[in-house]
C-alpha cells in the first residue's frame, strides 16, 4: 500500500537533516546499529521508525528541539491517515489516493469515460451512481467526491490538467439538463488559470491512451517528495509509486497532451456540445 502524506514528508524531512549533517545512509545506518535499507525505508516513507529511533536520529544529526518535535509530529500524523475517509465505503486504495490528494501541488489526469473526479457537478456524480450502486450508498460516493473537492479548492492553490477523450462529451450522463449543467461547471471551471483542459479528438483511432484512465500527483517541485500516481480500474483502482512506472505513465500524458486539442480548441468544442444539450434539454 502506498505511503501517507506525512510519513512521506516524515521521509523527506529525515534525508534532508541527514545530508545538512554530512552523513549517507550507509553512515548513518552504521551509527545507529540500523540496516542501510532500513534508513533508505524511512526516508522513501514506506515504515515508520519508533520515538526511540527518532531520538537516537536527532541526537546523531544534532537536530534543534523543534526539527526534533517536527519529525515525531509527522510520525504521529502518519499512523492513520485514510481513517476519516473509511465511512464513505472506498476502497483501500481510493483512500490512500485521496489522502494524498489533499497534498498535492499538482494534478494531471487522462479520462477516457468520464469528467475528472475534482471537475464533476453534484448531480453528474449522483447519475454516475444510480444504476449501479443502492441510494444510499450513492449518497455516500456524493458526499465523499464534494468533500474531495471541497478539500483540494478551498485550502491552497493546486494546477489541474485533465485531457478527456472526445467521447466524454458525447456521454449524456443524467440526461440532456444534468449533462448540460455539468457541462457549464466545466466551461466555468477552465476559466482559471489553474486549470487546464484538452479534449482527445476521436480521429486519433490509436494513441497512448489506450493506457487507460490514470491521474498523476506532484507535491510541489521539492524531489525528496516524489509524485504518486493512480491507474483506474473495475475495482477502485491501484496506486502506483514505483518510479519506473511513473516515468511511463509521465510520458504517456506528455504524449497524449501533444496530440490532443489546445485548450482554446477545446474550449470551443466544450460550447459546442454545451449549446447541442441546451437545445436537447429544450426540446
Amino acid at each position: 500500500m502506498v505511503s501517507s502524506g506525512p510519513l512521506r514528508r516524515f521521509g523527506a524531512e529525515l534525508k534532508k537533516f541527514r545530508a545538512a549533517a554530512g552523513h549517507t545512509q550507509t553512515t548513518l545506518s552504521e551509527v545507529l546499529g540500523k540496516s542501510q535499507s532500513t534508513i533508505n525505508a524511512w526516508e522513501r516513507g514506506r515504515t515508520r521508525p519508533s520515538v526511540e529511533d527518532i531520538e537516537a536520529i536527532a541526537n546523531e544529526l544534532e537536530l534543534s528541539p523543534m526539527e526534533d518535535a517536527k519529525l515525531k509530529r509527522l510520525i504521529r500524523e502518519s499512523a492513520n491517515p485514510t481513517s476519516s475517509w473509511a465511512r464513505y465505503n472506498l476502497s483501500e486504495s481510493v483512500r490512500a489516493f485521496v489522502a494524498l490528494e489533499q497534498e498535492a501541488s499538482e494534478v494531471k489526469t487522462y479520462q477516457q469515460m468520464f469528467i475528472p473526479v475534482l471537475l464533476q457537478d453534484e448531480a453528474y456524480i449522483r447519475a454516475l451512481h444510480l444504476d449501479s450502486l443502492p441510494r444510499s450508498e450513492v449518497e455516500l460516493r456524493v458526499k465523499a467526491r464534494i468533500r474531495r473537492q471541497q478539500q483540494v479548492f478551498n485550502q491552497r492553490s493546486i494546477e489541474i490538467h485533465a485531457v478527456i477523450a472526445e467521447s466524454v462529451l458525447e456521454h449524456e450522463i443524467g440526461g440532456a439538463s444534468v449533462f448540460a449543467k455539468q457541462l457549464e461547471k466545466l466551461a466555468t471551471l477552465v476559466q482559471h488559470n489553474t486549470i487546464t483542459l484538452q479534449v482527445l479528438p476521436k480521429a486519433q483511432s490509436t494513441h497512448p491512451a489506450a493506457v487507460g484512465a490514470f491521474s498523476i500527483m506532484f507535491f510541489g517541485h521539492n524531489e525528496l517528495d516524489p509524485p504518486v500516481a493512480f491507474c483506474e480500474t473495475a475495482l477502485g483502482g491501484q496506486v502506483a509509486t514505483n518510479e519506473r512506472d511513473l516515468e511511463f505513465l509521465s510520458a504517456r500524458f506528455l504524449n497524449i497532451s501533444d496530440i490532443a486539442l489546445s485548450p482554446e480548441k477545446t474550449l470551443h468544442v466544450l460550447e459546442k456540445a454545451l449549446r447541442k444539450y441546451h437545445r436537447k434539454d429544450k426540446s
